[in-house]
């Protein structure tokens, strides 16, 4: 019996060594496969491993949008595992950014702003949340122009209006956003409601001119200007020629606001336009009135 003992205890030290033995190796086994950004491999040697699972997630919110899904999944495993609230926040804001600027540009724009929500305001990540945000103000802008060409002004407005949330500034989203108020202007105006056309009117102005002071404002911002204006006038040019009066007015409207010094050089098409073409938009009026 005592050597039935003794033979009993060399084999559980010999055991109890031997899966130390494994253990230390498959410890740096993870740690060599995290090293080397190994994700797949150090997840096959440790499938609760928190760290490898946002690492992973990282690197595959750069890829399409599969493999964006799939970093969903990831940091859905690691919010299972992890015990890293900070370097969750940053993986997991990383990852919706990049979904939220997919969907953007696909133009599943609802489903896009669900992902913003959950990624905005996260300092740590603002690189990709500005991504995301630049995303979805072109994104809203194609929808509000989509929207113009199918004859449907109440939808561009909103779509003008998400993207302004996201702090919209181009020269398509100030011409989207003044095309929009003043076609509900002209249905307003058609149906005897005058309040509702200024107040459209008013919108437009102070959304062109809210937009131009936060862009132009700044000496920095002068080649961005000089984009815009210079993009601006084509348009009113294109307009005017093509007889399209209300629209080419617009377009006026938010080059004066970016550029009052160059409407001087436009009163030559002024003067082709109808006389009440001129007298719906008082803005214009005054200037021309002021320029003489």
């Amino acid at each position: 019996l005592r050597k039935a003992a003794t033979w009993a205890v060399v084999g559980a030290v010999v055991i109890s060594a031997g899966l130390w033995v494994r253990g230390s190796l498959r410890a740096r086994s993870l740690q060599a496969a995290l090293a080397s950004v190994r994700w797949d491999d150090a997840l096959s040697l440790d499938s609760s491993n928190a760290e490898a699972y946002l690492r992973r997630a990282v690197a595959r919110a750069s890829g399409d949008r599969k493999s964006i899904e799939a970093a969903l999944d990831d940091v859905e495993q690691a919010t299972k595992h992890g015990d890293d609230p900070a370097g969750l926040r940053d993986a997991s804001a990383r990852v919706h950014a990049a979904y939220a600027a997919t969907l953007a540009t696909e133009g599943e724009m609802e489903s896009a702003e669900r992902e913003y929500a959950k990624c905005d305001g996260q300092t740590a990540a603002s690189d990709v949340v500005s991504v995301a945000r630049a995303a979805l103000v072109d994104g809203w802008t194609r929808q509000a122009a989509k929207a113009l060409n199918d004859k449907n002004p109440t939808k561009a407005r909103e779509c003008c209006l998400a993207a302004q949330r996201h702090g919209a500034a181009s020269p398509e989203f100030i011409q989207a956003f003044s095309d929009s108020c003043i076609l509900l202007a002209q249905v307003a105006l058609s149906r005897s409601n005058t309040k509702a056309a200024i107040g459209f009117l008013v919108e437009m102005g102070e959304a062109s001119s809210a937009t131009c002071a936060a862009t132009m404002s700044s000496d920095t911002m002068t080649p961005l200007r000089d984009d815009v204006t210079a993009s601006l006038q084509k348009r009113f040019r294109t307009l005017s020629d093509e007889r399209q009066y209300p629209r080419a007015i617009t377009s006026l409207l938010s080059l004066i606001c970016v550029a009052p010094a160059t409407f001087s050089s436009f009163l030559g098409y002024l003067s082709s336009f109808p006389a009440d073409a001129i007298l719906a938009f008082p803005p214009i009026t005054n200037a021309v009135v002021m320029e003489f």
